[in-house]
């Protein structure tokens, strides 16, 4: 009985031990590709400008940067990033047509009629570019670019962000971190945190820096003010505040929110 039990007993072991040997292997390979999704994912946008000079053919990174400066309204610079995620291989429907979503909202029609119609040669069944053409073709003469725009790309940038900004296996990690170094969060978990607690003065004040470095400076704005609302006495709230004023030209108010950042917190260095 015992010579029949060894023989097993080495099989499985020898089992684990190739198991576990691909399971490391399998990790090896993926987790480089894993942590970099999740690192956009957190991104801000000066990182994902500053990593797009070093990456210029890099099609997932360009989408998500032209997805993330559409959100802040810098239509020409989306237009640019995307046509070069196209370039780069990103030649999907919904890059084509975010694409000439933002030229639209730059004000320039005919260059968007223009790119969906360069798409439909690309992507000839394409259902939906056929669609967008037609809405960008029939739509009032005297229609605001903003509207165009929504009428050729409906979702905006939302078309691509669950695509580029979806992350990995890793997005809970990178989450389950930040909360425990909340100055040192990412973008993604700064927006989800504020999703979940809307009344949380921290979780709202790091949201809305958030925005604020992805120059989403309205929103910024009334999320600042919101954090401040719920914290009035909190330095860091208040502090986040004086610099959204500040940066957005409104000095004087923003001399105002300093000075009480300073009866707050006497000798801050920020608010000197």
């Amino acid at each position: 009985m015992k010579n029949t039990l060894q023989p097993k007993r080495r099989s499985l072991r020898a089992a684990f031990f190739i198991g576990l040997c691909l399971l490391l292997l399998a990790l090896g390979v993926t987790l480089p590709s894993a942590q970099q999704e999740t690192a956009r994912r957190e991104a801000f946008l000066p990182q994902l400008e500053a990593q797009a000079q070093h990456a210029t053919t890099d099609g997932p990174l360009l989408a998500l940067l032209g997805a993330r400066l559409l959100e802040a309204g810098e239509y020409a610079g989306a237009a640019d990033a995307l046509r070069q995620a196209i370039a780069a291989g990103e030649s999907t429907e919904a890059t084509w047509q975010t694409l000439a979503g933002a030229v639209a909202a730059s004000g320039d029609r005919t260059k968007a009629i223009a790119d969906l119609r360069l798409g439909l040669k690309v992507l000839p069944a394409s259902a939906r570019l056929q669609e967008a053409l037609a809405q960008a073709r029939t739509a009032r003469l005297d229609l605001p670019p903003p509207a165009l725009a929504l009428a050729i790309s409906p979702r905006g940038p939302q078309e691509l962000l669950p695509t580029y900004a979806a992350g990995s296996h890793l997005n809970r990690l990178a989450e389950w971190w930040g909360r425990l170094h909340p100055e040192e969060s990412g973008f993604a978990t700064r927006q989800g945190w504020a999703e979940e607690e809307p009344d949380n003065a921290q979780a709202q004040r790091l949201w809305g820096q958030a925005l604020l470095q992805n120059r989403r400076l309205a929103e910024a704005g009334v999320v600042l003010t919101h954090a401040v609302a719920l914290a009035p006495n909190s330095p860091a709230a208040n502090l986040a505040l004086a610099d959204y004023l500040l940066q957005t030209g409104d000095a004087p108010k923003a001399q105002l929110r300093y000075l009480a950042c300073l009866k707050l917190r006497p000798n801050s260095a920020e608010a000197l």
